[in-house]
């Protein structure tokens, strides 16, 4: 294995963080954001206005979503830490939600 790892050229190593966009720019990613239609969008608005982690927006089910009382139940198979969680979702989030 060794003779062969010293045969193949050198991988560049990666940096695998990626810095934070300032508060202040957020607005106009958004407004950026939604000039496109996909699902991709959706899902990244969504994860924006929820704090969620991507996991749990991408396993998230019509079911789990309670627009009229504003909450998102996310299973406890869906968790990190393996409890239900409860998420309040603001009238931005509903909206998004909202455009299926």
């Amino acid at each position: 294995m060794r003779s062969i790892a010293k045969g193949l050229p050198r991988q560049p190593k990666k940096d695998r963080h990626f810095a934070a966009m300032s508060y202040a720019d957020v607005p106009a990613f958004i407004e950026k954001l939604r000039e496109r239609e996909s699902v991709g969008r959706v899902a990244l608005e969504a994860l924006l206005l929820t704090a969620a982690r991507s996991g749990e927006i991408r396993g998230a089910c019509w079911s789990e979503l309670d627009l009229q009382n504003r909450i998102w139940s996310v299973p406890a198979e869906h968790m990190k830490m393996g409890r239900t969680h409860l998420v309040p979702l603001s009238d931005a989030a509903v909206a998004v939600f909202e455009e299926k």
